[in-house]
């Protein structure tokens, strides 16, 4: 059965036994849900990079899991690394490479607590056609159960940037005192570099963030 929720992943993840999502056989995590997945559980990343080889179509249709915190983490390799992107409304969704993947994941896990967003849907891990997608998890899933979560994936970075933004104009406009604004910036920025678990230190202090500074100027354009 499939359960679909109209929010977050991330915020999330640690309700389930079994995190899903989709990879190209490039092992990039640069961007939307993989990157938030590689900033919070690094090890994913570093198994990815460690284990799963680069540029391998052998990959295609194959699962590599990385258990972290007691969360299995499934890369389910089933797109072409995003060439195709940026070319009109073009899609890199390789649709049979997913639902092999699918398959061996509600059959190797069936009876974990499972969760995925609709790998393939989105910009960031291939544009693909949503209402087809629905269909290869409803024939992949039609004896296991699933948690899809639908929102529109983010860039991260690009989000504290703007939240930091937010917070200084409540400051000016007198809604935040100084000390509120410099709290918030802090964790904010602490988000920024360690994810939304890792609890902040008391003296933790950011650094000037050069990445978050280009962002700016690209938003800002």
């Amino acid at each position: 059965m499939i359960t679909i929720f109209a929010t977050d992943l991330i915020s999330n993840v640690k309700k389930y036994d079994v995190v899903v999502f989709g990879m190209g056989i490039n092992n990039a995590f640069n961007s939307g849900l993989l990157y938030e997945i590689a900033l919070n559980f690094p090890k994913v990343k570093e198994s990815e990079n460690e284990n799963s080889p680069y540029g391998d179509k052998r990959k295609y249709g194959t699962v590599y899991s990385t258990e972290v915190d007691g969360i299995v983490f499934c890369a389910c390799y089933m797109n072409d690394g995003g060439y195709n992107r940026n070319k009109g409304e073009e899609d890199c969704v390789k649709y049979d490479m997913l639902e092999k993947c699918l398959r061996r994941v509600a059959e190797k896990y069936a009876g974990k607590k499972i969760c995925a967003p609709i790998i393939g849907s989105s910009f960031y891990d291939g544009k693909g056609e949503k209402k087809k997608i629905m269909s290869i998890f409803a024939r992949a899933f039609a004896n296991a159960d699933i948690d899809l979560y639908d929102y529109e994936q983010r860039d991260f970075r690009l989000y504290i940037f703007r939240k930091i933004a937010e917070a200084r104009a409540e400051y000016k406009s007198g809604k935040l005192t100084k000390e509120q604004y410099t709290l918030k910036k802090r964790q904010l920025c602490w988000q920024r570099d360690n994810g939304i678990f890792k609890e902040m230190p008391e003296n933790y202090e950011p650094k000037i963030n050069r990445d978050l500074i280009r962002v700016k100027k690209i938003d800002l354009n």
